[in-house]
């Protein structure tokens, strides 16, 4: 500890006695101005403690902007203040409440920007605006109400109502005082503490000889004092969030005092970001693996298509299917600070299937020595190289020609001939498909009835009766007729 801050806490324990201190060899003549004292020493405290912390960042808005996530930076603490209530306006009215405090710890993504809103203070009949961060679902601290025109005091922003982990009260302002000779304001209320509520504003008081005006509450802002009769102007309140005074028979009200926020952060110099890779592209159910590359004492995050996520350096898809394809993001984290992120696009395709085939001619018998062949496209499917092959076997596949990448087209040869497709790739993860495969019926080429002349001699008389015995002729196919035909000449 440094001997400033020493002597300032030495400074902060000296004893009370009757009412008063005495602080380097000066009295604070009152408990309220003894508080802000004690305050204003407490805000030193502040300022020299955060001077030591040089880990820490922070931004504080008093006014509403954007806020947008510094590299590497993936959670952040947001303390906010609602806008302080405007005093009441009626005679000896009372004080405006002090805004609520409400924090949280959130996640955020570095790059990203945020709203930020700082709740306005009061300067007419309407609360102090409310103070958040992002969205109103996501952090929020309530003004502070305003005294209407009568001698009660407002209530402060109510926790109850706020968003956050951590959430308090803001004071309520204090009670004016409307006689028929006094009209002193009441004490606006202070805004809540980091770790309490805020403290109401003081009522205030008159008897037949003297006035005491409403001093205003303490809190992270305090209360603006009521005004005395006759003076002008009620006092505004202190930001961020205090409460106004409230006015007496002349002059105006203490206005609200404006909100704040607070952000801060851890700051850190982000890794490099990993580089990305993967043995893609693949066919479906080969295992896909991820890659990136190593960082020194890093964590990793990954995420990608259909949900996934993992937390290992080199991850794996176990039976990919297409859903994996896309592109999978990595970052690395080191002491906290998070890279951005290395990307790598992977693809995954179906298995290959072999080309469709239509066998030429289209028929099921076909007589032999015709050319035999078969219309195609392409195959589908598979990565890596990739080929269309065909083959034909005229034995009805006992035996079969080599695998060709063209058409086959050959001469029919009695029984089942037959051509075949496939597609091959050599891809991660890839099979040959399975074939495709026509067939035809080859027959014989047609071969004449056999004939017998009968009478079966060389030489006959004129006028005898000619004619043979036949019987079926074979081969062909179709429509087969034997058919017969004789000359006299």
């Amino acid at each position: 500890m440094n001997r400033g801050l020493k002597k300032i806490l030495s400074w902060l324990v000296l004893p009370v006695s009757s009412g008063e201190m005495k602080a380097n060899n000066s009295f604070i003549s009152s408990k309220a101005n003894f508080h802000r004292s004690i305050k204003t020493k407490t805000l030193i405290i502040a300022i020299l403690i955060s001077t030591t912390v040089y880990s820490q960042n922070s931004a504080t808005f008093i006014a509403s902007g954007t806020f947008v996530v510094p590299p590497g930076v993936t959670q952040i603490t947001v303390q906010a203040w609602g806008g302080g209530g405007r005093g009441g306006t009626g005679n000896g009215a009372g004080g405006g409440g002090g805004g609520a405090y409400s924090s949280s710890l959130l996640n955020v993504t570095p790059g990203t920007n945020y709203t930020v809103t700082v709740g306005a203070g009061s300067t007419n009949n309407q609360p102090g605006g409310d103070s958040w961060f992002g969205s109103t679902s996501t952090l929020l601290a309530k003004g502070g109400h305003t005294a209407q025109n009568n001698s009660n005091g407002a209530n402060g922003g109510q926790a109850s109502a706020g968003v956050g982990d951590t959430k308090y009260s803001g004071g309520n302002g204090g009670d004016g005082y409307d006689g028929l000779i006094w009209h002193p304001g009441g004490g606006g209320g202070g805004s809540a503490f980091v770790g309490g509520n805020g403290n109401n504003g003081g009522n205030a008081f008159a008897i037949i000889v003297f006035e005491i005006p409403g001093t205003g509450g303490t809190g992270t802002g305090n209360g603006g004092d009521g005004a005395n009769t006759g003076d002008n102007n009620a006092q505004s309140g202190s930001q961020p969030g205090g409460g106004g005074g409230g006015r007496s028979n002349t002059g105006n009200p203490g206005s609200g005092a404006t909100g704040q926020v607070i952000i801060t952060w851890s700051s850190c110099t982000p890794p490099t970001a990993p580089t990305a890779g993967s043995n893609s592209p693949i066919c479906a159910g080969a295992t896909l693996n991820l890659n990136a590359t190593t960082i020194s004492g890093a964590t990793y995050s990954w995420t990608g298509p259909n949900g996934f996520t993992s937390s290992t350096q080199n991850p794996s898809i176990t039976n990919a299917t297409a859903a994996a394809s896309g592109t999978y993001s990595v970052t690395a984290t080191v002491s906290g600070c998070t890279s951005s992120a290395g990307t790598t696009s992977v693809t995954v395709v179906a298995q290959p299937t072999a080309p469709p085939i239509t066998r030429n001619p289209d028929v099921n018998n076909i007589c032999a020595g015709q050319t035999l062949t078969a219309t195609t496209s392409a195959g589908s499917g598979g990565t890596g190289t990739i080929a269309d092959e065909y083959r034909y076997s005229t034995d009805n596949g006992n035996n079969w020609s080599a695998w060709s990448s063209s058409v086959p087209s050959f001469s029919a040869v009695t029984g089942t001939n037959l051509i075949e497709s496939r597609r091959t790739a050599d891809g991660t993860g890839c099979s040959t498909s399975s074939s495709n495969q026509v067939s035809w019926n080859v027959v014989a080429q047609p071969t004449a009835p056999p004939i017998t002349r009968n009478p079966d001699i060389n030489n006959v008389c004129a006028g005898q009766t000619l004619t043979v015995t036949t019987s079926a002729g074979n081969g062909g196919t179709g429509t087969i007729a034997d058919e017969y035909r004789y000359s006299t000449d």
